[in-house]
């Protein structure tokens, strides 16, 4: 079974967009994984929130396997986010509106994939939840200081 990857919307974006150094960053990634053989995801989450300001044929499906939000992912979406709430009660850190956005439902598909090692993004704020849900994948975030070099130490 290979090692799998599940890739935020933003990494999408940021991988079709003109020449940027984020765009560089992410192709530099997007081809590592593809040369490397990981299995590269896109949740039908992230599809819907593509779509709102590009073009779903953009996507390089050739390259992604989807994953589609099941009852499975439903069930464990409910757990991180009661896990989110009562953190809420005691930190008093995260606000209500965070409870179950998008993040916290693709972090419950890549948790409930057993060959979904990694989530990639570019949207550090993410990681607070990640951090209080402590889910069974690695956080990477790709940031300002993101070293492609510090790429290989993570995976």
């Amino acid at each position: 079974m290979c090692k799998g990857v599940l890739c935020d919307t933003n990494f999408f974006i940021h991988l079709l967009a003109e020449k940027s150094h984020r765009g560089e960053k992410a192709l530099f990634v997007f081809e590592f994984l593809k040369e490397n053989g990981f299995e590269v995801f896109i949740s039908s989450i992230a599809i819907a929130e593509f779509c709102l300001k590009s073009n779903f044929q953009e996507l390089p499906l050739k390259y992604l396997t989807v994953l589609h939000f099941t009852s499975n992912h439903a069930q464990k979406t409910a757990c991180f986010g009661n896990l989110i709430l009562e953190h809420r009660k005691v930190k008093k850190q995260l606000p209500l509106q965070n409870l179950i956005i998008d993040d916290t439902k693709m972090f419950a598909q890549a948790d409930c994939e057993p060959n979904i090692k990694y989530f990639l993004t570019f949207d550090l704020e993410s990681k607070k939840i990640y951090d209080v849900i402590k889910p069974n994948f690695q956080f990477v975030g790709i940031d300002s200081n993101f070293e492609i070099s510090d790429f290989f130490l993570i995976i």
